[in-house]
């Protein structure tokens, strides 16, 4: 298939179907004209017979949904997003058997985005359209972030999809969607149920949307989304509700879109009437064939704003100090078929009682280093000891390590050790001796230190709290995050954790496990991500505004005081405009509660609950390194 512009090299593709530019807004197949008349002309009003509101539509067998998919509006999106999230879908939104998919590349400016979109497509077997890009159409403007025009141009995407939908779909029922759109089997259902109580004088659905305020997909869409997911989603404040947004199931009796005057996102609900107050153009009220959904939705997927940043040219987001890594970017570079190199730390501490169970950490690497992928092309893996006090429990855990080929001698294994004499000489301070004991900011920051100056020259390094399991699902969907056209020079990736709430088995939690299933089986939820970093991420920034004069770990937040999320805020990770994205997904074990208050799963997904027995945790742990000290005293006096 050869699109004018843009050459696309599809052979035997027969789900594919290109439309050439005939005019200023007209499309026509490169075989057949489909349509007799321009888009852009007014259509007449048709007049429709109303049956009676007690006679309902059939329930349909199948729906199709039409997806447009546009150019990223910068910076309303980040350059990137529609490819992100197109695949996104692709990947997360199951096929089925009651769906149909048609995908519309409508006007994609930059070629090789339009090459990966239409490969992708290619690839997964997906019917889909191309519109050609022209360099007159009135996007030019919406660039500019020209609201007025990029209305105009997505009624006219919507009049495409529309006219699409008349010519081609089969079934009496269809969607007309963007891409960040997912519909879950539940919706679809839910869908169903409502077109089928959907008076015959209604052509219409207009349905609710549940819109993501982060970007933690994996963990929140999927197919297996239902309405206790997204309860619970809403009450976390990961999710926001958009009543009646501009997603609408149409049936095919209806005609299109009523006169120039409606040039905004919500033309469908317009061309339906949905207010009650849209004339046709001679002024006369249209009938309302509009009905809100009882119970379907869809869901919006993330969209990476990028209001904040720096424009493209001088970004200085994108530049790096070359301080920071001993490596040039030539010595860095792949090649082609090359993945990158990936190196991952995982950090044990002490066991906290009763938030979690004395001995949980030992139980926990030996779950990891006995079900986790062995070998796993591209990672390396690495443990890290950190001043573990318990003598016999850290032996354990080295005798495990080297069982599975892991030690100090090869550097797979990092020992810091706990000095019991050392804390003879720390200040009678609690807060000195916990940042003693914890010790974490400051190995965050000696183990990217080390990661960076590596022979192996790793492009990513890892830095992972213990307890973290990683499925060959995870790993895959974390390189292909790194390796996403337009994300090749981003250089901090937060990577959402999705914590189990039951303790695991291998009946359900394998190498192989695959995160919807859990989400499905409501065995693990959403809490705050880990960190991966770029082989030479050490930019600078200016603290007045905000941000850490070297991105590394703030030595003065210790354990129990929010140390890595500090660190997540500081990078831009919760707002938008930060230079922090996210990748894949990471899974965290369970940690075995023993509280004798509260059930175990209270203390794991009820917050209040969870932060007063980490305090009890933390208080215990304080009594105890004071007692240590104290015996260090005894014993230098002696």
């Amino acid at each position: 298939v050869t699109v004018k512009g843009p050459v696309i090299e599809c052979e035997n593709c027969e789900h594919v179907t290109v439309y050439e530019k005939n005019g200023v807004d007209d499309y026509k197949h490169d075989e057949v004209n489909e349509y007799e008349q321009p888009l852009g002309e007014e259509e007449e009003v048709v007049k429709v017979e109303l049956e009676q509101d007690v006679a309902k539509h059939e329930r349909p067998e199948i729906i199709t949904i039409i997806r447009l998919v546009t150019n990223d509006v910068i910076p309303k999106f980040k350059k990137g997003t529609s490819f992100q999230n197109l695949k996104y879908l692709l990947y997360h939104e199951h096929q089925m058997d009651s769906v149909k998919r048609v995908w519309v590349l409508d006007r994609i400016k930059d070629p090789e985005y339009l090459k990966l979109m239409s490969d992708k497509l290619t690839e997964r077997n997906e019917k889909f359209v191309i519109r050609e890009y022209e360099n007159t159409n009135s996007f030019e403007k919406s660039e500019e972030s020209d609201l007025e025009d990029l209305a105009k141009y997505t009624y006219r995407n919507m009049k495409f999809a529309q006219r699409y939908a008349i010519k081609k779909v089969k079934n009496p029922w269809f969607i007309i969607s963007d891409m960040h759109h997912l519909f879950t089997e539940e919706s679809i259902e839910k869908l169903k149920d409502d077109i089928e109580n959907t008076p015959l004088s209604k052509q219409g659905l207009v349905m609710d949307t549940y819109a993501l305020t982060a970007p933690s997909q994996p963990m929140v869409i999927n197919s297996y989304t239902n309405n206790a997911i997204i309860e619970n989603q809403l009450s976390e404040g990961l999710m926001y509700k958009e009543p009646y947004h501009a997603i609408v199931a149409l049936h095919t009796s209806f005609e299109g879109f009523y006169g120039a005057e409606i040039k905004d996102n919500i033309a469908m609900r317009k061309a339906l009437n949905c207010e009650g107050t849209s004339l046709d153009k001679e002024g006369s009220l249209l009938p309302n064939i509009c009905q809100v959904a009882k119970n379907a939705y869809s869901l919006r997927l993330f969209t990476y704003p990028n209001h904040h940043l720096p424009n493209e040219e001088g970004d200085k987001f994108e530049s790096f100090d070359s301080s920071c890594s001993p490596w040039q970017e030539s010595e860095m570079a792949l090649e082609d078929g090359e993945l990158p190199r990936f190196l991952i730390y995982r950090i044990y501490g002490n066991d906290m009682p009763p938030l979690q169970m004395k001995g949980q950490l030992l139980k926990n690497l030996k779950y990891t280093l006995e079900n986790e992928e062995t070998n796993i092309k591209g990672l390396t893996k690495r443990f890290v000891l950190n001043r573990v006090i318990d003598t016999e429990i850290e032996q354990e855990m080295i005798k495990l390590l080297a069982s599975h080929g892991y030690n100090e001698a090869e550097g797979t294994v990092v020992r810091i050790p706990f000095e019991r004499k050392g804390l003879a000489q720390i200040a009678n301070d609690t807060d000195a001796l916990v940042q003693y004991a914890t010790n974490l900011n400051e190995v965050r920051n000696e183990l990217l230190s080390t990661a960076k100056n590596d022979p192996a020259k790793f492009h990513w390094n890892l830095v992972f709290d213990g307890n973290q399991f990683i499925t060959r699902e995870a790993f895959a969907a974390i390189v292909e995050s790194t390796m996403d056209k337009g994300r090749e020079k981003e250089h901090y990736f937060s990577v959402p954790m999705c914590r189990l709430k039951y303790p695991q088995n291998t009946t359900w939690l394998t190498k192989d496990t695959k995160v919807h299933e859990l989400l499905h089986s409501d065995r693990c939820f959403l809490q705050e991500p880990q960190l991966m970093f770029r082989w030479n991420s050490c930019q600078q920034f200016d603290l007045s505004n905000g941000w850490n004069s070297c991105q590394q770990f703030d030595l003065s937040n210790g354990y129990g005081r929010r140390s890595k999320l500090q660190f997540l805020s500081n990078l831009g990770c919760y707002r938008s405009g930060g230079i922090c994205t996210e990748a894949g997904y990471i899974l965290r074990l369970y940690p075995f509660p023993n509280d004798p208050d509260h059930e175990p799963l209270e203390v794991i997904v009820n917050h209040g609950i969870r932060h007063r027995v980490r305090q009890q945790s933390l208080a215990r742990f304080q009594d105890l390194l004071h007692s240590l000290r104290n015996n260090a005293l005894e014993g230098e006096v002696r």
